[in-house]
């Protein structure tokens, strides 16, 4: 676990998560008595699901409105809120027939316990850092925990991304839309792939070999529900149906994975095991076949794994980066359009390609994105006037004329206060407005330009002791 959480903190909660599934496996065991007893009050199940189901038939078909319920008003208009109580309605119901009981399986002997405190205590030890630094912002109130929203948070992968090769695979990128191909997230955190040849050998394994894995196997479901994210997307439709983790997004440690597509990585774990043990429940199943068998099977998955042609990108730096780079004096560099962005919100137009430019340039910049940006260093930002008006003019605002002359007046004592040394304008993404009020604001001179990106010096910035060494 403590490796895992050297590579990515997502996958210390995931090892965090098997580890509680572990654990429940060993301490209970579930029997089920489908059918049994009629209970009582399971009319009263039926004719809920009855009318909601009216009730969600009629806002598909029409566009919502207003009822009474025993004099209480009631407003309708979108499908989360019926769906999500008729999703309920038939979970309960489907409790109720198959009449699931937990049965403690016997308290964990004494060696399991001390191994598991072993492995505790070593695992707080070696990622004592992470924890240390975790704990202070948590007490210091500095933590970031972006808001959960009902129905805007981050959607899960679609169920069909199960089902289809690789995203790199040739075929998939004559079926990609535009906006696909535009937006690299698209490809990280809503891709499962895992394929139809793994899927239909394990299908095979089960139904021919007998492959028994039921911890595997619940594993594998239970990751995939949750990658489904908070309501199920089906070829782009979404169905409203509300999948575990719109409820298990409110949940303390499980919350911080975020990204519910990222369960796609656990799903994907499983499987693989599951693939394996039925390769190897085929090959003992047909002993005799077991060589073109396994040919077969890797040759199918070469065709659908195939990333051909490997799409690359240029890691080109324009050239007014090395000027920078060579001044000496510990100055800024202010890039435009400006902006503060994180994960899930955007002040501005911040592009990480400014701190990707920074690895060569070396200098302090000013805005910046993180994985999670908290309020209050937004809000600290903002209170300074210049930066204000640059995150609105960046992210496409019109500012009245007495606006801009106050942002104007506050420039030179923002620029002298930040050690503004350089500023690097990126036409393509401003308006020649913005352009030319950076320009007369900030008292800037041109120095060079390559590859879309325009380097300016402040004039009073470009005598050698403007700013202390």
């Amino acid at each position: 676990m403590a490796w895992a959480a050297a590579c990515d903190p997502y996958y210390a909660v995931f090892c965090a998560d098997i580890a509680f599934l572990f654990a429940a496996s060993r301490l209970l065991r579930c029997h089920w008595q489908p059918g049994g007893r009629r209970a009582p009050g399971v009319w009263l199940l039926d004719l809920g699901i009855f009318l909601v189901f009216g009730l969600v038939l009629g806002l598909a078909v029409g566009q919502g409105g207003r009822f009474e319920v025993f004099g209480l008003l009631i407003s309708v208009r979108g499908l989360y809120a019926p769906v999500f109580a008729l999703t309920l309605l038939i979970a309960a119901r489907a409790l109720v027939y198959l009449s699931p009981r937990l049965i403690p399986a016997g308290l964990p002997s004494p060696s399991a316990l001390g191994l598991t405190a072993a492995a505790g205590l070593t695992g707080a030890l070696l990622m004592s850092p992470t924890l240390y630094g975790a704990a202070r912002r948590v007490a210091d109130g500095t933590w970031v925990s972006p808001p959960v929203y009902w129905r805007s948070s981050p959607a899960g992968v679609d169920l069909l991304a199960f089902l289809a090769p690789n995203p790199a695979h040739p075929l998939m990128r004559w079926l990609a839309s535009d906006e696909q191909a535009a937006h690299p997230t698209v490809f990280v955190e809503y891709t499962a792939a895992l394929g139809l040849v793994v899927l239909l050998v394990i299908a095979l394994a089960v139904w021919r070999a007998r492959l028994r894995a039921n911890g595997w196997f619940w594993m594998f479901g239970i990751f995939t529900a949750l990658a489904l994210g908070p309501f199920v997307h089906i070829a782009g439709v979404n169905t409203h149906i509300p999948g575990p983790w719109a409820l298990l997004r409110y949940l303390p440690i499980v919350n911080l994975t975020r990204m519910p597509g990222r369960f796609a990585v656990m799903a994907a774990l499983a499987a693989s095991v599951l693939f394996a043990l039925a390769l190897t429940a085929l090959g003992r199943r047909w002993p005799h076949r077991r060589s073109p068998l396994l040919a077969v099977v890797a040759v199918l998955l070469l065709v659908e794994l195939l990333p051909a042609p490997r799409q690359l990108y240029s890691a080109h730096i324009p050239a007014v980066y090395d000027i920078v780079r060579a001044d000496p004096r510990p100055v800024r560099v202010l890039e435009l359009p400006f902006g503060v962005r994180d994960g899930v919100s955007s002040e501005g137009n911040f592009s990480a390609r400014y701190q990707f430019n920074q690895t060569r340039h070396g200098k302090r910049l000013i805005g910046g994105y993180l994985s999670r940006v908290s309020g209050r260093r937004v809000r600290k930002l903002k209170s300074e006037p210049f930066l204000r008006g640059l995150m609105a003019l960046s992210g496409g605002a019109v500012l009245s004329p007495s606006e801009l002359d106050d942002l104007a007046a506050a420039a030179p004592a923002f620029s002298a206060r930040a050690e503004v040394g350089w500023v690097v304008m990126h036409p393509e993404l401003m308006s020649p407005a913005f352009e030319a009020f950076a320009r007369d604001a900030l008292d800037l001179e041109r120095v060079a330009g390559d590859d879309g990106a325009v380097l300016y010096r402040p004039r009073d910035g470009g005598r050698p002791n403007a700013f202390r060494p």
